[in-house]
């Protein structure tokens, strides 16, 4: 009769400690994003408010490796519970069945009609925008400079030496190459083989006046600042920042390149409820638009647009006006598999591009 009694108290302690620790768990969000200056930005305009406003504590790790989200999953040990991510990743995450489908139910109607259908997947909504753009030395120019992708290869018409986005890491400049060549601007999917190999000509043109094709996302401004460059494509918040500091440098978003980040959550997650709670969030248009305000990215929630100054508004990337005038990156087709080798058109440029730089001693 003792020793049952004593059983029967552990088992009330053990499921008591059991029940806290799941309580516990769903009162956490662990978030795996790409952290720096970016996760500072996300914890301040997402992740405190969020806690404050729920009391669901979210816990930041970095950087989101695809690998080991793929490890997590297979082995069924899950720690993270959203994934920062774009297009090619989340579709070969869909393809292997390592994702959970959102809950749309849980995010208001008013949130979700503030995104164009494109821009919410069954496993992901887009939560924030970049440009890879032309951005030149005012010094160089001071009558305006390069326009177009046209323009940023006429090094007569625009003198001096350039930096330009390396396809070593997976996204190159196809697309720009081929606006560069004469593509029409709404005709630059779908692509070809053929169309790489006509921007891969183009690369050859343009190769003697690139000093720099760069991999790291702080390199064009550096080399702008530093005026051993004139002309560049980065990341528009990076020369944005630099402009904020005081640098004579301007962005041109004209045929600039759209890419839009989401937040995934990996299967097997234990806290789905809490992560639906901290999407939905994020995609609220008030909090979209102080992100923007704090942080150059730009706002997917059109409804942000409210809440930002029409002067604000014009440094942005997805602004109304902006994505007027640039193109969106197709990262369906950049993800997809080629049937003949198994790899994403992504790793195929990448391979290509490697080749290419090989032979010519690409800088």
């Amino acid at each position: 009769m003792k020793r049952t009694l004593i059983s029967m108290v552990v088992f009330v302690l053990v499921y008591l400690l059991c029940s806290v620790t799941l309580v516990q768990a769903q009162k956490q969000v662990v978030i795996a994003d790409y952290g720096g200056a970016w996760g500072d930005a996300l914890r301040k305009v997402y992740y405190d408010p969020f806690t404050k406003e729920t009391g669901i504590k979210v816990i930041q790790q970095s950087p989101p490796l695809l690998a080991k989200l793929r490890a997590m999953v297979e082995t069924g040990n899950v720690e993270w519970d959203l994934y920062e991510s774009g297009d090619p990743e989340r579709i070969v995450l869909e393809r292997l069945g390592y994702l959970e489908k959102l809950d749309y139910s849980s995010i208001d109607k008013e949130t979700l009609s503030g995104f164009e259908d494109y821009q919410k997947k069954p496993f992901g909504i887009y939560f924030m925008g970049y440009s890879t753009a032309i951005a030149y030395s005012k010094d160089a120019f001071p009558g305006g400079g390069p326009k177009t992708w046209a323009d940023v290869w006429d090094v007569k018409k625009f003198p001096g030496p350039r930096c330009l986005h390396s396809g070593g890491g997976g996204w190159g400049m196809i697309e720009e190459a081929l606006l560069a060549e004469g593509r029409p601007f709404n005709k630059i999917y779908p692509l070809t083989r053929a169309d790489w190999d006509r921007a891969f000509k183009k690369f050859g043109e343009i190769n003697s006046h690139v000093v720099k094709w760069w991999r790291a996302g702080e390199e064009p401004g550096r080399l702008l600042m530093d005026k051993e460059v004139t002309v560049v494509n980065s990341y528009s918040g990076r020369i944005a920042n630099l402009i904020a500091q005081g640098a004579n440098l301007a962005i041109e978003y004209n045929q600039g390149n759209i890419t839009f980040e989401m937040f995934l959550i990996p299967k097997g997650t234990k806290n789905f409820d809490a992560a639906m709670k901290l999407y939905a969030f994020i995609l609220r248009a008030d909090r979209q638009a102080a992100m923007s305000n704090l942080y150059p990215n730009g706002a997917v929630n059109k409804h942000a647009y409210k809440h930002i100054s029409p002067q604000k508004a014009k440094e942005l990337p997805t602004s109304p006006e902006n994505m007027k005038i640039q193109f969106v990156r197709d990262g369906e087709y950049w993800g997809a598999i080629d049937p003949k080798t198994g790899k994403s058109n992504q790793e195929l440029s990448k391979e290509i591009w490697t080749d290419w730089a090989l032979k010519l001693n690409v800088k």
